[in-house]
């Protein structure tokens, strides 16, 4: 047999067939009912190379080596964030 939900309870109890115990019971709420949505994995990636794409090389830099290490640096961090 099935266990009385809040509706069947309260359809009993107005018929006055309401069990013992059936009006005290509460439903518990799990804490995966509450989970929030979450943008799929290839969102996620979209959105991070789009922005370390964005990434410009620093002017300050004069050394063109140095410049695109700080840069690609610079995108990987961007990357993991």
């Amino acid at each position: 047999m099935g266990q009385l939900t809040q509706e069947g309870a309260e359809q009993a109890g107005a018929a006055g067939l309401l069990l013992p115990g059936a009006a005290r019971k509460k439903r518990r709420v799990g804490v995966l009912q509450s989970v929030p949505q979450v943008a799929p994995t290839n969102e996620h990636l979209a959105s991070a190379l789009k922005r370390a794409s964005r990434v410009v090389a620093s002017a300050i830099i004069k050394n063109e080596a140095e410049k695109e290490r700080h840069r690609a640096a610079r995108q990987m961090d961007t990357l993991m964030k």
